[in-house]
């Protein structure tokens, strides 16, 4: 990276503090792509209410890897994670079942979506 360049918007979602991320989602939505949308997934700080927000985002609502890492995220507002569980694949559907920091009322509608799925 050169000197003086600011980092991209990936790297400051994922790196902020509490106050630092809330105002990077509040104030530069529109700004947040998929993929830097997934960095903020990565940061500790992510709140339940800073998901919605990310979740709410026609742009981003959209796109499947972002409904994927709402859904395995503990901290997700749980009805919103049980909304998106159905659109899952398959494989993913398996993670979200057996991913203990989960709510079990999220991991068993995934579960039960996944036997939906199955032939006979």
């Amino acid at each position: 990276m050169e000197q003086g360049s600011e980092p991209d918007l990936g790297a400051l979602l994922r790196d902020a503090n509490e106050e630092e991320l809330a105002v990077l989602i509040g104030g530069r939505l529109d700004e947040i792509d998929v993929r830097a949308a997934r960095q903020a997934f990565r940061n500790p700080f992510l709140t339940g209410a800073l998901i919605e927000a990310l979740a709410a985002s026609p742009g981003l609502s959209a796109a499947y890897e972002l409904r994927r890492e709402v859904v395995l995220h503990p901290r997700a507002p749980r009805l919103l994670a049980l909304r998106l569980v159905s659109g899952l694949y398959w494989a993913d559907l398996v993670r979200v079942g057996t991913d203990a920091r989960l709510h079990p009322t999220v991991r068993r509608a995934a579960d039960q979506r996944l036997v939906e799925r199955l032939p006979g």
